[in-house]
């Protein structure tokens, strides 16, 4: 996804990213396929319900993963348990696909980018200069 010193969170933003690029390319017709087979088969078909949920899990697992990683490196907030935290991220950016569909604009997704990656994961403010006076001069 990106050069390995960058942040978590800027990574995960740059997969949100491409993915909403490439919707756009193809019109913000199509969603993603778990997407549409879950808004479709909810009552049917067992076999390919609990696939989309390992599909969905499976998603769920690497955001969190990312997640907490951004938590123990101080990007963000700790204050949020990171598989929560993911799913609610999951769910948002698969509503902003079902919502992109019927305008056919970036809309939705760029209102859950600003969203997203403005507020919830907005980074924690360090400070990167060293103190002043924190080495002894000898």
């Amino acid at each position: 996804m990106g050069p390995a010193e960058s942040s978590p969170v800027n990574l995960l933003r740059i997969y949100f990213e491409r993915s909403i690029n490439q919707h756009e390319k193809w019109g913000f017709e199509t969603g993603c396929m778990a997407g549409n087979f879950a808004a479709e088969i909810s009552n049917s078909e067992e076999g390919l319900r609990a696939f989309i949920i390992q599909d969905f899990d499976f998603w769920n697992a690497a955001i969190a993963a990312i997640l907490a990683e951004a938590q123990e490196k101080g990007e963000i907030p700790t204050t949020h348990n990171p598989k929560e935290l993911a799913s609610y991220i999951l769910n948002s950016y698969h509503g902003a696909m079902l919502r992109g569909k019927l305008p056919g604009d970036r809309t939705p997704y760029d209102q859950f980018l600003n969203f997203t990656f403005g507020c919830l994961l907005k980074r924690v403010k360090t400070s990167s200069t060293p103190r002043s006076g924190s080495k002894n001069k000898r």
